[in-house]
C-alpha cells in the first residue's frame, strides 16, 4: 500500500517519476516488509500502492522524501533498488507484433526476449547513474565511470559510444528502435522460411547473465565498505509476457547472495502455481487488501493518511474523525456514559423502535428471550451474539424499507447517509489508497464551497461524494470488454453482470419479509461446479478489486481462486444497500443459479485471450 498524496484526482505512480512520488509519500507497515533483506512477492487490485511502494525503494525516490524515515532507510536498507516497469506501451508493441508474426513462433519468442531485455538494461543503467549521484560521489571518478561503460558496451553488445552511463542509456533505447525496425521489416517480407531469418547477436542476450555480470563490474569498479544487494523490482508483472513470469517464479529461489527479487503482481499470479520455492522460507507475500489478520494495519493508514490530507487543505489539529464523525456501524454512543446495548442507549433504542413496525424482528427477539419492547439483556454473551450482531441489518432496514398500515416495502434512497463516518469510508475505499486520496479531496472541495475553512464534512456531502465514487467505479466496471460467459437464452454476459447477480443475492435475503438472522454476505467459489470462463471472469473483478479474497492464508502458496471465500468490494455494496461486513458465506453456484443461469461455457471470438493490459 502506501500512498502520497496528489493534486491529480486521477493520481496513478506509473505515470510519475520516482522523486514525484516521493514528495508527498505516507509509509505504512506494508512498505517497511518491502525493504526486508528477503525475496517478496507483492499482491493487490489496482490501485492498492503496488508501483507506489515499489518506486520508493529506489535511490532517487529516498533521496528526494524529506522524512526521517529515509534518512533511516538509506543507512540500513540491505539493497539497492532496480525499478522494472512493465511499461504498457512498449508490452503493447510486443503484444502487435507477435500477433503479426505467428508464422515465426521462433522469432516471435526471441523478438519478446530481446525487448525485455533491453527494459531491464535501460532499468540497470538507470540505477547505476543513481547510485554514482545519490551514493557513491565521493568515489567516483572520470576514469572509473569510463572503465564501467567500456565493460558495459562489450557486455551488452552496444555500438562505440561516449563513455558515459548517459550516453550509454541513450544506446540500449536506441538499440529498442532498432529492435522493433527489424520485426516491422520481417512483419512486412514474404518469405515463410523462418530459419532464413537473419538477426543480430544481441537478440540472443541473457537478461539475468547480463545482470549478473554487470552488477559484478559495478562492485568492483566502485569499492564500497558496506557492499549492497541488488534489487531486481519487476513492477505489474501480470502484464509482463508469461516466459518472463515463469522465469522469475523459478528465481524466488535464488542461492545467488547478491541478488533478492522484489516482485509486484495481481492477487491471483497463476505463474506462481508450479514454482518449487517454498512461501515464507524462499520468498515472503505481502497482500494489499483488507482481510481479517490485517485489517486494522489498513485502518492506522488511511487514518494517517486522511489527516495528512486534511493538513494539506488547510484542516489543521483535526483528527479525521473529528472532521467525518463515526460510522452508524460502530459503537453509537461510545463517549457517552450509558453502556451500549443498556435500556436508553442508542442503540436499544434503534432496535425497539424497529421491533415496533417489523414483526418478524419481534418474533426472532421473543424467540431469542429478548422483550422486543425492552430489547436488553445483562448477559453479556446475548447481547454479542444477538444484538450486537443485529445491528447493522437493523439499521439498514429502518434506512432502505418503509412500513404504511401494517405493510412493509422498500424504498429507494439516493444518497443513504447510513454510508458515512470514519470507518464507513475506510471500509469502502478497501485499502485503495487512490481511491481514498479522491473521495476525501472531493468532500473537502464539495463542503468548503463558498466558505473559507471547513470544521466537519455533512454526511450529505459524504454520502453524494460516495455514491458519485461508487457510479464511476461500476462505468469503470461496464468498460471492461471482458465478455465470456452465455446465458440460457444466448445472451452475452458481462463481468457487472455476475457481480450484479452476487450483489442482488445477497440483497434479496437482507431486505426479505423476515428479518434475517444469519444473512449472507460472503461466497465460496465452489470447485465442482464454477466453469472456467467465469473463474477467468472471477480473476478479472479481483485484479479490479470488485471482489475481495477475505481469508487468504499467509503461509499457504495457494493462488487458485476455486475454494477461496470472497465478498464484494464495500463500494460495491453501497448499489445493493448492503452491510459493511462479511456475514455468512454461500456458493457462488446458489447465488448464480436464479439470477444467472449458465448452461455452458462460451467465448466470445476475438476477446477469449483478452489480457490484463488490455483491461486497463
Amino acid at each position: 500500500m502506501g500512498s502520497i498524496l496528489s493534486d491529480a484526482s486521477s493520481f496513478n505512480a506509473r505515470n510519475m517519476k520516482p522523486e514525484e512520488v516521493a514528495q508527498r509519500f505516507v509509509p505504512n507497515e506494508f512498505f517497511y516488509q518491502l525493504t526486508g533483506n528477503n525475496h517478496v512477492v507483492l499482491l493487490g487490485p489496482r490501485g492498492s500502492g503496488k508501483t507506489t511502494m515499489m518506486k520508493m525503494l529506489t535511490q532517487r525516490a529516498l533521496n528526494t522524501w524529506d522524512n526521517q524515515i529515509a534518512i533511516r532507510l538509506n543507512s540500513v536498507l540491505p539493497f539497492c533498488a532496480v525499478y522494472i516497469p512493465t511499461d504498457v506501451h512498449w508490452d503493447e508493441q510486443i503484444k502487435y507484433c507477435e500477433e503479426q508474426l505467428e508464422r515465426y513462433p521462433t522469432f516471435r519468442h526471441q523478438l519478446s526476449i530481446s525487448l525485455v531485455t533491453l527494459n531491464i538494461l535501460d532499468a540497470l543503467v538507470t540505477t547505476m547513474e543513481d547510485r554514482i549521484k545519490f551514493e557513491l560521489q565521493n568515489i567516483w571518478s572520470k576514469n572509473a565511470e569510463e572503465e564501467l561503460c567500456q565493460l558495459l558496451v562489450s557486455y551488452w553488445l552496444l555500438p562505440p559510444t561516449i563513455p558515459r552511463l548517459t550516453a550509454i542509456r541513450l544506446a540500449v533505447q536506441a538499440r529498442f528502435s532498432d529492435t522493433i525496425r527489424i520485426a516491422n521489416r520481417i512483419m512486412q517480407s514474404k518469405t515463410t522460411i523462418e530459419e532464413s531469418i537473419d538477426l543480430p547477436e544481441y537478440f540472443f542476450m541473457d537478461y539475468f547473465a547480463n545482470i549478473r555480470t554487470s552488477c559484478l563490474a559495478f562492485d568492483t569498479i566502485f569499492p564500497q565498505d558496506n557492499l549492497r544487494k541488488w534489487a531486481l523490482c519487476f513492477d505489474e508483472l501480470e502484464l509482463a509476457p508469461e516466459w518472463l513470469q515463469q522465469d522469475l517464479a523459478t528465481k524466488l529461489r535464488s542461492t545467488d547472495e547478491r541478488f533478492l527479487f522484489k516482485l509486484s503482481t495481481c492477487p491471483f499470479p497463476g505463474f506462481l502455481e508450479n514454482t518449487k520455492a517454498s512461501l515464507n522460507n524462499d520468498y515472503d507475500i505481502i497482500r494489499l487488501w483488507p482481510h481479517k489478520e490485517n485489517k486494522a494495519k489498513f485502518f492506522i493508514f488511511s487514518n494517517e493518511l486522511v489527516g495528512a490530507l486534511l493538513n494539506r487543505h488547510g484542516i489543521i489539529n483535526k483528527k479525521p474523525a473529528d472532521v467525518l464523525g463515526r460510522s452508524p456501524y460502530v459503537q453509537l454512543n461510545e463517549d457517552s456514559e450509558q453502556i451500549p446495548y443498556e435500556e436508553g442507549s442508542e442503540e436499544w433504542d434503534i432496535i425497539r423502535e424497529a421491533a415496533e413496525w417489523d414483526s418478524s424482528l419481534r418474533r426472532l427477539l421473543e424467540s431469542k428471550g429478548i422483550p422486543p419492547d425492552n430489547p436488553t439483556t445483562a448477559d453479556q454473551t446475548k447481547r454479542d451474539s444477538i444484538l450486537r450482531k443485529i445491528k447493522p441489518t437493523v439499521i439498514l432496514r429502518n434506512e432502505f424499507m418503509k412500513h404504511r398500515d401494517g405493510r412493509i416495502s422498500g424504498r429507494s434512497r439516493k444518497r443513504p447517509t447510513v454510508y458515512s463516518g470514519v470507518e464507513a469510508i475506510y471500509d469502502i475505499c478497501d485499502g485503495n489508497p487512490r481511491r481514498l486520496i479522491k473521495i476525501i479531496d472531493d468532500m473537502i472541495t464539495e463542503a468548503s464551497v463558498g466558505k473559507e475553512k471547513i470544521k466537519t464534512i455533512p454526511t450529505r456531502v459524504q454520502a453524494k461524494v460516495l455514491q458519485q465514487s461508487a457510479k464511476a467505479y461500476v462505468a469503470l466496471i461496464k468498460s471492461l470488454p471482458k465478455v465470456l460467459i452465455q446465458n440460457e437464452m444466448g445472451k452475452s454476459i458481462h463481468l457487472y453482470s455476475l457481480i450484479e447477480s452476487i450483489g442482488k443475492y445477497f440483497e434479496d435475503r437482507i431486505y426479505s419479509v423476515d428479518f434475517p438472522f444469519d444473512p449472507v454476505g460472503t461466497f465460496i467459489v465452489d470447485s465442482d461446479w464454477t466453469p472456467q470462463s467465469v473463474t477467468t471472469m472471477l480473476n478479472t473483478a479481483a485484479y479490479h478489486g470488485a471482489i475481495i479474497h477475505v481469508n487468504p492464508d499467509d503461509d499457504v502458496g495457494d493462488y487458485e481462486l476455486t475454494g477461496k471465500r470472497f465478498r464484494l468490494a464495500y463500494i460495491l455494496s453501497m448499489l445493493w444497500r448492503l452491510p459493511l461486513r462479511l456475514n455468512n458465506e454461500v456458493k457462488l453456484s446458489n447465488c448464480l443459479k436464479t439470477t444467472l443461469p449458465i448452461v455452458k461455457e462460451w467465448e466470445t471470438p476475438g476477446q477469449a485471450s483478452l489480457s490484463l493490459e488490455e483491461q486497463q
